[in-house]
């Protein structure tokens, strides 16, 4: 990914890259062996996109957005919910 320091740019773009690795995944059969490489590909942009938010989008949208916690509250609690889905 190219970083351009755009954030409404940053996050468009992983939005696609996800959805790029999902269309890998999807092609695959289960039970392919090369089906594991775009799953882990894409946890760890996942992860990468992930800790970016926290660390930068959240807290600039609860000081300087009206009601901002409210919509970060929730993306947090469904970062939570991910972590803790079972691994393959």
């Amino acid at each position: 990914m190219v970083h351009g320091g755009n954030v409404i740019s940053e996050l468009a773009a992983d939005r696609r890259e996800v959805e790029e690795f999902f269309a890998r995944i999807e092609v695959q059969p289960v039970d392919h062996p090369q089906r594991r490489v775009p799953a882990n590909r894409l946890t760890a942009e996942l992860v990468r996109h992930s800790v970016a938010e926290e660390m930068h989008l959240y807290p600039t949208v609860r000081k300087d957005v009206r009601d901002g916690e409210g919509p970060t509250a929730e993306e947090l609690a469904e970062h939570a919910r991910v972590e803790q889905m079972p691994r393959p």
